[in-house]
This record gives C-alpha cells, structure tokens and sequence, in this order.
C-alpha cells in the first residue's frame, strides 16, 4: 500500500503505532508489578535499625535541594548587599572628595 506524500497519512499511522506501543507498555507494567516484591526496609516490616536509617535518608534527601537553594539564594543577597553597600562608601568617599575641593 502507497501511502500519499504530504497528506498526512504517514502522521496518523504514526500516531496509531505510538498509541500501541504506549498502551502496550502501560499492559506490560501492570503485570510485571504483580510479581515484584519489595524488601522489609521499604514497607516497614520488622521493626529494626535499618527502617529508620532508611527513613533519615530519605528526609535528608529531600531535605537537601530545598536548603540548598535556599543557602544559594541567600549567599547572592548578601553579596549583592556588601557590593551596593560598598558603591554608597565610594559614592560618599567622593562625594566628599569633589565638596573639600571646592
């Protein structure tokens, strides 16, 4: 079968064939989690040293970004403060420079 160039044929048997993968790797997923299993550190399980040194992790973890941006951020207010701070010193400076010469 000739598809015709330029129609957009070729576009809607694309799209079809995506829309098979897509579905059939969402029917592939399904049925593979049934049989995996998870260990006692993620669902709990019996109580022991490792569930909550997984739980710690895993708020720092989360915690981690969030504080970083947060330093980052700070660290360029204050350095954006000090410099202004420093061109109103120089302004001054000169200021008073240009009044004692006259």
């Amino acid at each position: 079968m000739a598809l015709p160039v330029g129609t957009g044929a070729l576009g809607r048997v694309q799209k079809r064939i995506a829309c098979a993968l897509a579905v059939g790797t969402g029917i592939a997923a399904g049925l593979a989690a049934r049989g995996a299993h998870a260990c006692a550190t993620c669902f709990g399980g019996q109580p022991n040293d490792w569930t909550g040194g997984f739980l710690l992790g895993t708020m720092v973890m989360l915690a981690l970004p969030p504080l970083i941006v947060v330093g980052a951020g700070f660290a360029i207010y204050r350095s954006m403060k000090r410099q202004e701070a420093r061109v109103r010193e120089r302004d001054a400076a000169r200021a008073a420079l240009q009044h004692g010469a006259s």
